[in-house]
């Protein structure tokens, strides 16, 4: 009886390490797209601010993109897009793309991104099997772009 149930845990951590392996060996590390940003430009309009807003995208996805649009989204919990960019035609793998816009923010999300927040930046597409992503991009922030 013992050895039965030796054989079973043992067939039980067999198949959990083959599992857990799988979905390892699947996952990326969740950062398909990072890069810069850099603010300049600023001017105030009452309560709220006009910036001119550049961006450098790397697509880090392991496959090229057609039609990726990149939106700006406030940091506010549920909230839609602030600005979306031109729409990206083809975007190769471990390439960037260069994004400029000027964009007018509420005062209290421009001063986030002075403090230590990060734009919330999301790139849209369709994968290769059709299906529509919606990835966060990763940024640090700097004082000029190439």
């Amino acid at each position: 009886m013992r050895s039965l149930s030796v054989t079973h845990a043992r067939a039980i951590s067999i198949l959990a390490i083959t599992l857990l392996g799988a979905a390892i060996a699947g996952a990326k590390d969740g950062r398909d797209f990072a890069g810069f940003y850099s603010l300049s430009d600023v001017t105030e309009v009452g309560d709220r601010i006009q910036v001119t807003f550049q961006l450098q995208l790397f697509n880090y996805s392991g496959t090229p993109i057609e039609g990726a649009v990149v939106a700006l989204h406030s940091s506010a919990p549920e909230s839609g897009a602030i600005a979306r960019f031109a729409p990206i035609s083809v975007w190769p793998s471990g390439k960037d793309v260069v994004l400029i816009q000027t964009i007018t923010v509420a005062r209290a999300e421009f001063e986030r991104w002075r403090g230590h927040a990060h734009p919330n930046i999301f790139v849209g597409y369709q994968d290769l099997d059709g299906q529509a992503k919606r990835q966060p991009a990763q940024l640090n922030q700097r004082a000029q772009l190439p």
